[in-house]
C-alpha cells in the first residue's frame, strides 16, 4: 500500500510519546480508524491527521521531516491532501502544502495549487496548458492537476483537451476509480461550459461520458 509509510511513521511517534489508541481516539477519531492507518489498510483524512498530530504536539512539517528519512512525499498523498483541504473549505493549509510540493519538486502541482489560491502567474498558466497537450498516457496525477487548474482554463483549450482524452484514453475506463473521477472531472467541464455559453461543446462531453461508462 502506498500509504503504509504515512502509518507506520504515524504509529512510531504515537508510540515514542506513549499515547495508546484508546487515549486518541478520545479526541473524535475512531480507533479502528487509527489502526487501518497505521497498518496501512486505509488512508486517514487530512483534517484527521492533522488533529491527531495537534494531540501529540507534532507539527506537520516535524511529520513530513521524520516522513522523509524514509521517502519523499509521495505526490498522490499530496494532491489527496489539496482535494481534501478543499473538499473540508480549509485553504488556509493549502500554502503549507504548497511548500511541500515545492520542497519535493512536484512543479505543476505546484503550480495547480497556485492557481487554486490565485496566485498563478499568466506565464505560469500557460505552462501548465503546455504540460496537458503533452500528456499521452493520463494517470489520477494527471487528472487531479487539470481538475484543479479547470476553472482557469480557456474554453477552447477545455474543449481540446477533453475530447483528445475521450478519443486515446478508453482504458481508463476499465476502472471504476477512474470513471468516478473523470465523471467530476467532466461535470466540471459541463457546468464551466454552459456557463460560457458553449452548451453544444457541454453536451458533447454528456454523451462521451454516456458512451464510455
Amino acid at each position: 500500500m502506498i500509504y503504509k509509510k504515512y502509518g507506520q511513521t504515524f504509529q512510531q511517534i504515537r508510540k515514542q510519546f506513549g499515547v495508546s489508541l484508546a487515549e486518541l481516539s478520545t479526541i473524535g477519531i475512531q480507533k479502528s480508524t487509527l489502526s487501518n492507518f497505521e497498518r496501512g489498510k486505509s488512508m486517514m483524512t487530512f483534517d484527521k491527521v492533522i488533529l491527531s498530530l495537534q494531540y501529540l504536539g507534532v507539527s506537520l512539517e516535524d511529520f513530513e521531516n521524520f516522513l522523509n528519512r524514509y521517502n519523499s512525499i509521495d505526490p498522490l498523498y499530496l494532491l489527496d491532501s489539496v482535494e481534501e483541504v478543499i473538499i473540508s473549505n480549509h485553504s488556509e493549509k493549502l500554502p503549507e502544502l504548497l511548500r511541500v510540493s515545492e520542497r519535493e519538486g512536484y512543479k505543476f502541482i505546484s503550480l495547480a495549487i497556485k492557481n487554486v489560491l490565485g496566485e498563478v502567474s499568466s506565464q505560469e498558466t500557460e505552462e501548465i496548458v503546455d504540460y496537458l497537450y503533452r500528456i499521452e498516457v493520463w494517470s489520477y496525477k494527471e487528472l487531479c492537476i487539470f481538475y484543479l487548474v479547470i476553472e482557469s482554463l480557456k474554453s477552447s483549450d477545455i474543449i481540446y483537451l477533453l475530447r483528445n482524452f475521450f478519443k486515446n484514453n478508453h482504458d481508463l475506463f476499465n476502472s471504476k476509480k477512474y470513471q468516478s473521477y473523470v465523471g467530476q472531472l467532466s461535470c466540471n467541464a459541463v457546468v464551466i461550459l454552459s456557463d460560457r455559453c458553449f452548451k453544444d461543446e457541454a453536451k458533447e462531453i454528456l454523451d462521451n461520458i454516456k458512451r464510455m461508462i
